[in-house]
């Protein structure tokens, strides 16, 4: 009992004579050799707001086959617009897009949009057809797919539609991505939406008949009237 207490007290010192021995007996080209490439970008804000972006493109694509006007558009911040169409249907767009990783230097996004061929609009990627298994995706009826943009666990672009996802060769880096749209225009009864790479803009008629005492442009998501009463609480917290 006393030579097996022994040896149980030796035997840490054993083993780690032994893998040392057996590390340095190692050839160098034996020792396998782990590359770690640089991490993904942090994304989530910066796609969360091109998404956005695509909804909006989408809704406003079905509003005008429909007919539809702007009930309000509504400033959220100095870039972001709450836009509520006669239907009831809403959107948000962004003229500014959230940078990747703080970066401050310009760099790739997928650029995603519209184009119509016929009487039907289709969607478009860095100014070429968006294809998904080799046929280009409608914008339209409403039911239709919106593209997701997103990223792989490697960092690389990916635009998704339905179940098929589509990845692209090029790699996200940390840096400033343009927006599809670069102004919101509101004048008089119209609202207009023009769009970073100089194609037609997409101008509402803006109809507040239900609401004509409801600003059009304002800093609050839902203004205050006296015949739309709200509850506003301050707390403050420590």
């Amino acid at each position: 009992m006393k030579y097996l207490l022994f040896n149980m007290r030796l035997f840490p010192a054993l083993l780690f004579s032994f893998l040392l021995v057996c590390f340095y007996s190692c050839k160098d080209e034996e020792i396998l050799q782990i590359v770690v490439g640089p991490e993904p970008p942090k994304s989530e804000n910066t796609i969360d707001d091109i998404n956005s972006n695509l909804k909006a493109l989408q809704r406003m694509v079905v509003a005008q086959e429909k007919g539809l006007d702007v009930r309000s558009c509504v400033a959220l911040t100095a870039s972001s617009y709450n836009v509520e169409l006669s239907d009831g249907n809403s959107f948000i767009v962004h003229t500014e897009i959230t940078p990747l990783d703080k970066g401050e230097s310009p760099v790739y996004a997928p650029k995603l949009g519209v184009k119509k061929e016929g009487d039907i609009y289709y969607w478009t990627i860095d100014d070429d057809w968006l294809n998904i298994k080799d046929a280009k995706v409608a914008v339209t009826p409403e039911l239709s797919s919106i593209p997701v943009v997103g990223m792989d666990e490697d960092g690389y672009w990916t635009v998704k539609c339905n179940d098929d996802v589509k990845t692209l060769k090029r790699r996200a880096e940390a840096g400033t991505v343009k927006s599809i749209f670069n102004q919101v225009d509101i004048k008089g009864k119209t609202v207009t939406f023009r769009f970073s790479d100089g194609s037609l803009p997409i101008a509402f008629t803006i109809d507040d008949k239900d609401n004509p005492d409801e600003p059009v442009m304002g800093d609050l998501r839902r203004p205050i009237s006296p015949d739309k009463p709200a509850w506003i609480f301050h707390i403050d917290t420590w």
